[in-house]
């Protein structure tokens, strides 16, 4: 994962790339918006113990309330995700 802050108290923009299995351990993400510069399926496993599929599609936006998850490429291609925190 790459980042870069902006101006202070602007948002935080990241970069998110994993390929077909990758998984990342559980973490949390205040209010924020990704743009999926490769869509595909993901699995996400919540502290709850419930899970969620998601397919997301190239070029896709979506807004997420504050959130803590870990996630799994579920696909057979990887996925590629800009994630702008907002603080």
């Amino acid at each position: 994962m790459r980042g870069a802050g902006l101006f202070g108290g602007s948002p935080l923009v990241l970069e998110y790339s994993a390929g077909p299995g990758e998984k990342t351990p559980m973490h949390s993400h205040p209010d924020y918006v990704t743009y999926s510069l490769e869509g595909g399926k993901t699995k996400f496993s919540y502290p709850n113990g419930k899970t969620a599929e998601v397919e997301s599609k190239t070029g896709g936006v979506v807004w997420h309330e504050a959130e803590t998850h870990a996630g799994e490429v579920t696909g057979g291609a990887g996925i590629r995700v800009l994630i702008v925190e907002l603080k």
